[in-house]
């Protein structure tokens, strides 16, 4: 448990700050750390990308309600973005 010590210490000087959290570990494990130091004063971003499965995006939501920090929902559509569907129809070729 030091090292998550360490982290909570680490967001201890901070006025606020804003994690983006996918649902995965470590980005869970950073936001816990920062909401212990800061409480209301840390928040959660998570980009709810629509190509993000309902599975990973409720993982991300459960993680903000198990902490009890709050999380804001970016609604973002990397579909629209040419650069992402031309990478993604390279990979899809090969």
């Amino acid at each position: 448990m030091n090292k998550l010590n360490d982290l909570v210490s680490w967001f201890a000087d901070k006025d606020k700050v804003m994690i983006a959290l996918s649902g995965g570990v470590d980005s869970a494990v950073v936001a816990y750390a920062a909401f212990q130091a800061l409480g209301s004063s840390a928040i959660a971003v998570t980009a709810d990308y629509k190509t993000l499965s309902d599975d990973e995006l409720l993982s991300a939501k459960q993680v903000c309600s198990e902490i009890g920090i709050e999380q804001i929902l970016l609604d973002y559509s990397e579909l629209e973005n040419e650069e992402f569907v031309k990478k993604y129809r390279i990979h899809q070729t090969i």
